[in-house]
Protein backbone atom coordinates (compact mmCIF):
# COMPACT_ATOMS: atom_id res chain seq x y z
CA UNK A 1 0.00 0.00 0.00
CA UNK A 2 0.88 3.77 -0.24
CA UNK A 3 0.34 6.65 1.17
CA UNK A 4 0.78 10.48 0.99
CA UNK A 5 1.45 10.12 4.38
CA UNK A 6 5.06 10.35 5.87
CA UNK A 7 5.13 7.56 8.56
CA UNK A 8 8.30 6.20 10.40
CA UNK A 9 9.82 3.57 8.68
CA UNK A 10 9.21 1.48 11.96
CA UNK A 11 5.70 1.70 10.78
CA UNK A 12 6.43 0.46 7.61
CA UNK A 13 6.77 -3.24 9.06
CA UNK A 14 6.47 -3.57 12.51
CA UNK A 15 3.05 -2.76 12.95
CA UNK A 16 -0.05 -4.66 13.89
CA UNK A 17 -3.69 -5.13 14.49
CA UNK A 18 -5.32 -6.62 17.57
CA UNK A 19 -8.91 -6.98 18.52
CA UNK A 20 -10.07 -7.46 21.78
CA UNK A 21 -13.05 -8.94 22.91
CA UNK A 22 -14.80 -6.74 26.04
CA UNK A 23 -17.91 -8.49 26.27
CA UNK A 24 -21.08 -10.21 24.06
CA UNK A 25 -24.55 -11.34 24.73
CA UNK A 26 -24.58 -15.03 24.42
CA UNK A 27 -27.31 -17.09 23.06
CA UNK A 28 -29.10 -17.27 26.48
CA UNK A 29 -29.42 -13.49 26.55
CA UNK A 30 -26.41 -13.43 29.12
CA UNK A 31 -23.39 -10.86 28.85
CA UNK A 32 -19.99 -13.27 28.63
CA UNK A 33 -16.77 -10.72 30.02
CA UNK A 34 -13.52 -11.19 28.44
CA UNK A 35 -11.38 -8.52 30.22
CA UNK A 36 -10.65 -9.02 33.90
CA UNK A 37 -12.98 -7.42 36.83
CA UNK A 38 -11.05 -4.02 37.81
CA UNK A 39 -9.71 -3.98 33.86
CA UNK A 40 -8.38 -0.33 32.98
CA UNK A 41 -7.64 0.28 29.37
CA UNK A 42 -5.43 3.16 30.29
CA UNK A 43 -3.04 1.22 32.81
CA UNK A 44 -2.96 -1.63 29.76
CA UNK A 45 -2.09 0.77 27.10
CA UNK A 46 0.74 2.86 29.55
CA UNK A 47 1.99 -1.19 30.05
CA UNK A 48 2.38 -1.25 26.73
CA UNK A 49 3.86 1.88 25.97
CA UNK A 50 6.35 1.14 28.80
CA UNK A 51 7.47 -2.10 26.15
CA UNK A 52 8.02 0.29 23.87
CA UNK A 53 4.77 0.51 21.49
CA UNK A 54 3.43 3.75 20.42
CA UNK A 55 -0.11 2.28 20.28
CA UNK A 56 -3.63 3.90 18.58
CA UNK A 57 -6.35 2.06 20.17
CA UNK A 58 -10.84 2.69 20.37
CA UNK A 59 -13.69 1.15 22.01
CA UNK A 60 -16.44 -0.77 19.17
CA UNK A 61 -18.93 -0.38 22.02
CA UNK A 62 -22.03 0.82 18.83
CA UNK A 63 -21.69 -2.54 16.50
CA UNK A 64 -23.94 -5.05 17.98
CA UNK A 65 -23.53 -6.99 20.66
CA UNK A 66 -19.86 -7.72 20.70
CA UNK A 67 -18.26 -5.00 22.49
CA UNK A 68 -14.25 -5.06 21.63
CA UNK A 69 -11.54 -2.79 21.47
CA UNK A 70 -9.27 -2.35 18.66
CA UNK A 71 -6.01 -1.61 19.13
CA UNK A 72 -2.76 -0.86 16.43
CA UNK A 73 0.85 -1.14 17.65
CA UNK A 74 4.13 -0.16 16.08
CA UNK A 75 7.27 -0.97 17.52
CA UNK A 76 10.33 0.38 17.01
CA UNK A 77 12.23 -3.22 16.47
CA UNK A 78 11.36 -6.16 14.72
CA UNK A 79 8.92 -8.76 17.20
CA UNK A 80 7.60 -11.90 16.52
CA UNK A 81 3.87 -11.80 16.54
CA UNK A 82 3.89 -14.35 19.33
CA UNK A 83 5.90 -11.39 21.36
CA UNK A 84 2.58 -8.91 20.28
CA UNK A 85 0.02 -11.76 21.51
CA UNK A 86 1.93 -12.29 24.68
CA UNK A 87 2.62 -8.38 25.31
CA UNK A 88 -1.50 -7.84 24.55
CA UNK A 89 -2.40 -10.60 26.69
CA UNK A 90 -0.57 -9.63 29.87
CA UNK A 91 -1.50 -6.31 29.58
CA UNK A 92 -5.05 -6.82 28.91
CA UNK A 93 -5.03 -9.68 31.28
CA UNK A 94 -6.87 -12.11 28.42
CA UNK A 95 -5.89 -15.01 26.36
CA UNK A 96 -8.05 -14.40 23.48
CA UNK A 97 -5.95 -12.15 21.06
CA UNK A 98 -6.44 -11.48 17.24
CA UNK A 99 -2.95 -10.16 15.71
CA UNK A 100 -2.26 -9.31 12.11
CA UNK A 101 0.72 -8.00 10.91
CA UNK A 102 0.60 -5.25 8.12
CA UNK A 103 1.71 -3.06 5.85
CA UNK A 104 2.46 0.40 5.92
CA UNK A 105 -1.13 1.52 3.57
CA UNK A 106 -2.80 -1.30 5.87
CA UNK A 107 -1.50 0.56 8.80
CA UNK A 108 -3.29 3.65 7.58
CA UNK A 109 -6.55 1.94 6.95
CA UNK A 110 -6.07 0.41 10.48
CA UNK A 111 -6.25 3.24 11.69
CA UNK A 112 -8.77 4.84 10.56
CA UNK A 113 -10.81 2.09 10.81
CA UNK A 114 -10.34 3.01 14.58
CA UNK A 115 -13.59 5.31 14.03
CA UNK A 116 -14.86 3.64 10.43
CA UNK A 117 -13.50 6.42 8.65
CA UNK A 118 -13.86 4.34 5.15
CA UNK A 119 -17.04 1.92 6.30
CA UNK A 120 -20.05 3.72 5.90
CA UNK A 121 -22.44 1.19 6.04
CA UNK A 122 -20.74 1.07 10.08
CA UNK A 123 -21.44 3.29 13.39
CA UNK A 124 -19.11 6.05 12.74
CA UNK A 125 -17.35 6.83 15.69
CA UNK A 126 -15.87 9.99 16.67
CA UNK A 127 -12.41 10.77 16.42
CA UNK A 128 -12.25 11.42 20.10
CA UNK A 129 -12.63 8.34 21.47
CA UNK A 130 -9.03 7.42 19.73
CA UNK A 131 -6.46 6.89 22.83
CA UNK A 132 -2.76 6.74 21.63
CA UNK A 133 0.41 7.78 22.83
CA UNK A 134 0.96 9.92 19.83
CA UNK A 135 0.70 13.22 18.73
CA UNK A 136 -2.74 14.72 17.84
CA UNK A 137 -1.41 16.77 15.24
CA UNK A 138 -0.14 13.37 13.80
CA UNK A 139 -3.34 11.23 14.49
CA UNK A 140 -5.32 13.38 12.62
CA UNK A 141 -2.52 13.65 9.61
CA UNK A 142 -3.49 9.49 9.79
CA UNK A 143 -6.89 9.91 10.00
CA UNK A 144 -6.87 12.18 7.28
CA UNK A 145 -4.77 10.23 4.49
CA UNK A 146 -5.41 8.64 1.20
CA UNK A 147 -4.63 5.68 0.64
CA UNK A 148 -3.92 3.58 -2.18
CA UNK A 149 -2.66 -0.24 -2.52
CA UNK A 150 1.47 -0.39 -4.50
CA UNK A 151 3.08 -3.34 -2.17
CA UNK A 152 7.14 -3.53 -2.82
CA UNK A 153 9.78 -5.17 -0.96
CA UNK A 154 13.50 -5.73 -1.85
CA UNK A 155 14.84 -8.91 -1.60
CA UNK A 156 16.44 -8.51 1.57
CA UNK A 157 13.34 -7.22 3.01
CA UNK A 158 11.68 -10.85 2.01
CA UNK A 159 13.98 -12.81 2.86
CA UNK A 160 14.71 -11.16 6.59
CA UNK A 161 10.85 -11.69 7.31
CA UNK A 162 11.42 -15.20 6.28
CA UNK A 163 13.90 -15.64 8.36
CA UNK A 164 12.72 -13.90 11.54
CA UNK A 165 9.45 -15.48 11.66
CA UNK A 166 8.73 -18.29 13.72
CA UNK A 167 6.71 -20.48 11.65
CA UNK A 168 5.28 -20.64 8.00
CA UNK A 169 2.13 -18.97 8.96
CA UNK A 170 3.60 -16.03 10.32
CA UNK A 171 5.22 -15.59 7.53
CA UNK A 172 2.42 -15.52 5.52
CA UNK A 173 0.87 -13.19 7.54
CA UNK A 174 3.48 -10.68 7.17
CA UNK A 175 2.88 -9.46 3.42
CA UNK A 176 -0.53 -8.63 1.78
CA UNK A 177 -2.76 -11.28 0.68
CA UNK A 178 -1.77 -9.79 -2.92
CA UNK A 179 1.62 -10.23 -2.46
CA UNK A 180 1.41 -13.52 -1.13
CA UNK A 181 -0.45 -14.78 -4.46
CA UNK A 182 2.09 -12.76 -6.87
CA UNK A 183 5.40 -14.36 -4.80
CA UNK A 184 3.97 -17.61 -3.39
CA UNK A 185 6.78 -19.52 -5.20
CA UNK A 186 9.58 -17.17 -3.91
CA UNK A 187 7.98 -17.64 -0.48
CA UNK A 188 7.77 -21.18 -0.46
CA UNK A 189 11.23 -21.35 -1.45
CA UNK A 190 12.68 -19.08 1.05
CA UNK A 191 10.49 -20.89 3.96
CA UNK A 192 11.97 -24.30 2.73
CA UNK A 193 15.86 -22.68 3.05
CA UNK A 194 14.93 -20.93 6.86
CA UNK A 195 13.46 -24.31 7.73
CA UNK A 196 9.28 -23.14 8.06
CA UNK A 197 8.15 -25.16 5.36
Amino acid sequence: MESNLKLPSTAQRFSVRVTIGVSRINDNGEIVNYLPIGFDIKTALNELAMLGYRYYCSLHNQDGDYIHYHLVLVSSVLRRCKTYINNVAECFGCENVNVQVLDIGDFVLAVQYLVHINDFDKYQYDRSIILTNDTLKHLNEILDSKVSYSETYTMSDIQRICRQCVSYDEVLNSFSLQFVKQNLALINSLCRCYGKL
